[in-house]
């Protein structure tokens, strides 16, 4: 993945990640653990591909240290799967949103590895995002009821969200090379496919094209943790996890530009709150790119 550079591969997985919500929700009553273990194997036979087509053994990729696969199977396998399974429990606007709170947690995270200090500036543009997500979250106002699987599965996509700030803070000091994330996708699906075989019920599954197709484009985007990984080891990790904050408003678009879900003034201001964060986070960063404009200029 040294092809591209990191923050690239930063900026690629947030794109990859804005369109997962509007894919998940097309992939019809396929059960969450199953839909899981499908999207991550699919996942792994791309990064297969990939190390087929570099000539390198797949065998060698296996060949990790406990701690790269301690924090891996926390991060990726955790992650993908307290995701999905609050994005098919809980409505997938509100769940999607929630989950989408890790870019300012991981902005704190990141500090206390990296042994830096937030800025103001940082401090004030997490606190826009984390208000502007809360307005997106209540697109039906502050009396909306939830079932009790609703708010297992929020509390889900909300744990799914700690735990890959954990992860994407951490992978910068635990040492393996990005493309191994693999393995982890192959891990993640046979743990998710022995949860689903223990637990889940296959007999009313209706399969058609459309969720076939939206399976394996979510399995496409699962390659987006290997960009992720190169990205929060070698990029900007400040710059990248502002510019997440975008992605709940991308997603939110999409899910009301393709689905039956409405864009309430609530959203507006929310969208426009998590934009104003992003610009202030990255104030300095900002200036300079101005100031080496005008000087090319």
């Amino acid at each position: 993945m040294k092809v591209l550079s990191p923050n690239i591969s930063g900026l690629i997985a947030i794109f990859f990640w804005a369109s997962s919500a509007l894919i998940v929700v097309n992939t019809g009553d396929i059960p969450p653990m199953l839909l899981t273990a499908l999207a991550a194997f699919i996942g792994f036979l791309f990064c297969v591909l990939y190390w087929i087509a570099k000539g390198q053994a797949i065998s060698k990729k296996f060949e990790m240290s406990k701690r790269a696969y301690a924090l891996g199977i926390f991060g990726i396998t955790g992650y993908i799967t307290l995701w999905l399974a609050g994005l098919k429990l809980a409505p997938a606007f509100e769940a999607n949103t929630l989950n989408y709170m890790w870019p300012l947690l991981l902005v704190v995270f990141s500090a206390r590895v990296d042994r830096t200090k937030i800025t103001s500036f940082q401090l004030i543009g997490l606190c826009f995002g984390l208000v502007g997500s809360f307005f997106i979250f209540q697109r039906y106002g502050f009396s909306q009821e939830y079932s009790a699987q609703n708010m297992l599965g929020l509390l889900l996509a909300f744990g799914g969200a700690v735990i890959w700030a954990i992860y994407s803070s951490l992978t910068k000091i635990v040492h393996f090379e990005s493309d191994r994330v693999g393995i982890f996708l192959l891990i993640t699906s046979i743990f998710a496919a022995i949860l689903s075989v223990a637990f889940e019920d296959h007999a009313m599954i209706n399969v058609h094209d459309l969720s076939v197709l939206a399976i394996v484009l979510l399995g496409a985007t699962r390659v987006s943790f290997v960009f992720w990984d190169n990205a929060m080891k070698h990029g900007d990790r400040a710059l990248l996890g502002s510019l997440s904050y975008l992605v709940p408003v991308f997603s939110v678009l999409l899910l009301a530009i393709f689905t039956n879900v409405s864009w309430s003034w609530s959203n507006s201001l929310g969208a426009g709150l998590i934009v104003c964060g992003c610009l202030i986070s990255n104030h300095q960063k900002l200036s300079d790119l101005i100031k080496n404009l005008n000087t090319k200029n």
